[in-house]
């Protein structure tokens, strides 16, 4: 009896630390992604593939949980590497793209491979939301 409670609380500890998986960065453009609250749906272009060590220009759409497009918010994105303590070395800028709803990141530059979180945050008339996108960079 006791190995058994032994055993399950163990496979909770597992459970307990279990990250979600990481995404291929070439199907980062597959899909849009819900943000924490659900009030925005977002979706990233890279350069495929991502390179590491170079500067690079990536694709952001953004629109609402009813598909509408998303235009004049504040969008940021960043990246960290969380089982390193620290994120990008310089900061990436976000400028309205050619389109309603699309937006313009350059200046993102991953420095090394591992895994990385891409948090991309989004607010427009006082509705503020975040995405956190797990990725694994080689």
């Amino acid at each position: 009896m006791h190995r058994m409670v032994f055993l399950f609380l163990l496979s909770l500890q597992g459970m307990a630390w279990a990250e979600p998986a990481a995404l291929n960065p070439a199907t980062l453009d597959a899909a849009s992604h819900a943000t924490r609250a659900g009030l925005y749906r977002i979706t990233l272009h890279p350069p495929v593939p991502i390179h590491l060590n170079q500067y690079q220009t990536w694709g952001v759409y953004v629109e609402d949980a009813a598909g509408l497009v998303v235009d004049k918010a504040r969008v940021e994105l960043s990246a960290d590497m969380p089982a390193h303590g620290h994120g990008l070395l310089a900061s990436p800028q976000v400028s309205a793209g050619s389109a309603p709803g699309r937006y313009r990141v350059e200046g993102l530059r991953f420095h090394m491979p591992g895994h990385w979180e891409i948090k991309v945050q989004v607010s427009r008339a006082g509705k503020h939301d975040e995405l956190v996108l797990p990725i694994e960079l080689e």
